[in-house]
């Protein structure tokens, strides 16, 4: 079923009035030996436009891991680990376990070729040539019309058109999932279009939405019922990018882009104690605007902690972001964490060993800790960092991880606090 377009004024708005276009679309049966070739509901050359780019947000989104997927498309990158970080799911399509080979819009738009970066091309086309036809880039490569892998990519591509000093961007999807995929792909595709009109000295216009086929699975009909039938009420735009040349998007995507890797890697040592340092870093060497977005990874680390550290994040987002931020759960525990024994927690055959079922240094330092300030009142932050600095120094470098006992804990925090 043809679909001639709709025009919404908020992203909320186009996700539940596609998805509700979607509910009469046209019932493919679908064969069942595919992933993608399940019951669905669809409609053909389906087309809308979102009036305003800014205001880009759904209640479907999960805004943690569509601030990932942004920075990780801006940062040219195309590393499962970077992306399943912080959404799992993605492994399932990747053949090798190591690379995503359709979905990594960034690397093909960025790096498809040593030097090749089409987001800087169409920027200079629209700063020489305002009315240009030419600001287009690419997404879809020929060799994905007959190579056999998991992952092709589901976006062709984008056009970029200046008029009337504003930029309307196009957005040409090969196939879009509308339940699960296109409140980030909206999210996404609409902040790369206003980085892409703040730097060629733009406002950003609207964004036209094009899916050759627009779907709905039917195992989330019931979903979508349930979703159209509550009333909405969020409708708040996102605030404008910055313009002044320091906080260029561009620019600040890059330190965004280094500082994301950092709170990757080091997310293991990052608990309550330290988490209003990685908070301050962010603002410190972000614009506002972008330390909200870095914020929003932070509360992907949170969330693995406690419900305390998510809410201390949380609580310095900007109002815009707050309300969607509470939809963030808790990640589950993979491991349990049952103490055995120790001092506090009754005898056994040494009474000195704190035994955790779950693996690492880190996650043993945080409940000793935890048990020191129950006994003895608050640490206090600096100390916590020194005796930190210390125990991984001493034991992580040795593999000496069982070894760090109540006693011990208690030995090292005696010497850096006197």
């Amino acid at each position: 079923m043809p679909h001639d377009g709709s025009r919404y004024p908020t992203a909320l708005a186009a996700v539940r009035g596609v998805n509700r276009d979607l509910l009469e679309g046209d019932r493919l049966q679908g064969s069942g030996d595919n992933p993608t070739e399940q019951p669905t509901r669809e409609c053909l050359n389906y087309r809308f436009c979102l009036q305003s780019m800014r205001h880009r947000l759904a209640e479907r989104l999960s805004l943690d891991v569509a601030a990932a997927r942004f920075v990780w498309m801006m940062a040219a990158n195309n590393r499962l680990a970077d992306i399943a970080f912080y959404e799992p799911r993605v492994k399932s399509f990747s053949d090798d376990q190591l690379t995503v080979p359709g979905s990594s819009y960034g690397m093909r738009l960025r790096q498809s070729q040593p030097g090749l970066d089409q987001v800087i091309g169409v920027i200079d086309e629209l700063k020489a040539h305002r009315s240009t036809r030419r600001a287009a880039i690419v997404i879809y490569h020929p060799i994905d019309a007959i190579r056999k892998f998991k992952d092709i990519p589901c976006a062709f591509g984008m056009f970029f058109h200046a008029r009337e000093e504003k930029l309307n961007a196009t957005v040409l999807m090969r196939s879009n999932n509308a339940w699960s995929l296109m409140p980030f792909n909206i999210f996404e595709f609409s902040m790369l279009g206003e980085v892409v009109a703040v730097e060629a000295g733009l406002e950003p216009g609207n964004l036209s939405y094009f899916a050759g086929s627009m779907h709905l699975y039917e195992r989330d009909v019931d979903k979508v019922n349930r979703h159209l039938s509550e009333q909405p009420d969020l409708q708040e735009a996102m605030p404008p990018m910055p313009r002044d040349e320091d906080e260029s998007p561009l620019r600040q995507l890059k330190t965004l882009g280094e500082m994301e890797a950092r709170i990757r890697h080091k997310s293991m040592a990052i608990d309550r104690y330290t988490i209003g340092e990685w908070i301050d870093q962010f603002n410190e060497n972000l614009a506002p605007y972008w330390a909200q977005i870095g914020l929003l990874l932070l509360c992907n680390v949170a969330k693995r902690i406690d419900s305390k550290t998510l809410e201390e994040v949380t609580s310095h987002l900007d109002p815009v972001f707050e309300r969607l931020a509470q939809r963030i759960k808790l990640a589950p525990r993979e491991n349990s964490e049952r103490i055995e024994s120790s001092p506090l927690f009754g005898p056994s055959a040494d009474k000195n060993v704190v035994v955790l079922e779950s693996e690492g240094l880190d996650r043993r330092f945080t409940h000793l800790a935890n048990s020191y300030e129950l006994e003895h009142g608050p640490i206090g932050s600096r100390n916590l960092l020194k005796a930190r600095r210390i125990v991984f120094q001493r034991l992580a470098a040795r593999g000496e991880s069982d070894s760090l006992t109540y006693d011990l804990f208690k030995s090292i925090l005696r010497s850096v606090s006197g």
